[in-house]
């Protein structure tokens, strides 16, 4: 499979395989012309294991022997190719928004809406890789990455001290990435991982990169102040961008 063995090769994979980016199949070669690789923020445990210390996720998690975070065998809902391969099947769940509107939208904007049945629409995620920035969960369910941090150290600085090594690590990971699939656009549906990346690469081409909001949110469908857009209006004007620069 293109693109495998060389994500394999990335050292972080090789002790933390659930985290390895999906590749679709038509990721290379799609309907957009392009190479859109889509970034969420984490993915998430249920309750972190009441054995977990600050050590661990300072240092241990980036180790060759990272702790089990959460005190169960069955990894398959946290694993991100595990995650898209249920969506694309057809199981459904709110989360599953993150992938099935980015997949509404491409078939508006580059296959001219063609796909109306749900099952050939999420077919469409074939066109896209997918990874989370972070590479380390959120440590409960339904917090946010940071929050969960919060929550499990009982303090700001602590919490802080953690977050700032996961960036920095998750960024070097993220690099590491974009050198083998090398896309044309990344789009960010997540501002919190958006603007960890900004912090973390200044001068990284603004060209590539688009961010809107997470597609479970409310703004995705409501208008926000700063430009009178929602979410999806802004995802399908950057799209329309695209097909208008392929002509």
């Amino acid at each position: 499979m293109q693109f495998e063995e060389q994500l394999d090769n990335i050292k972080f994979y090789q002790t933390h395989p659930t985290f390895k980016p999906f590749v679709g199949k038509k990721y290379a070669d799609n309907e957009s012309g392009v190479r859109i690789l889509l970034v969420a923020e984490s993915h998430y445990i249920e309750n972190v294991s009441p054995e977990i210390t600050k050590e661990n996720l300072l240092n241990d998690w980036w180790s060759d022997a990272p702790p089990q975070l959460y005190d169960t065998d069955d990894k398959s809902w946290y694993t991100t190719r595990d995650t898209i391969n249920n969506f694309m099947n057809g199981i459904s769940g709110k989360s599953y928004a993150t992938f099935r509107e980015p997949c509404k939208v491409f078939n508006q904007c580059f296959c001219n809406g063609i796909y109306q049945q749900k099952t050939d629409i999420y077919k469409l995620f074939d066109a896209f890789a997918f990874m989370n920035y972070f590479q380390m969960p959120a440590l409960y369910y339904g917090e946010s990455l940071w929050r969960s941090l919060l929550i499990f150290s009982k303090d700001k600085k602590e919490a802080l001290e953690i977050w700032n090594k996961t960036e920095e690590m998750s960024n070097k990971v993220f690099l590491e990435v974009l050198e083998v699939l090398k896309p044309d656009k990344i789009v960010f549906v997540s501002k919190e991982a958006y603007n960890a990346f900004l912090r973390q690469n200044k001068d990284y081409d603004a060209n590539k990169v688009f961010v809107t909001v997470h597609p479970t949110c409310r703004w995705w469908n409501t208008k926000m102040k700063a430009d009178n857009l929602t979410g999806k209006e802004r995802l399908v004007n950057f799209f329309n961008k695209i097909a208008e620069e392929r002509k």
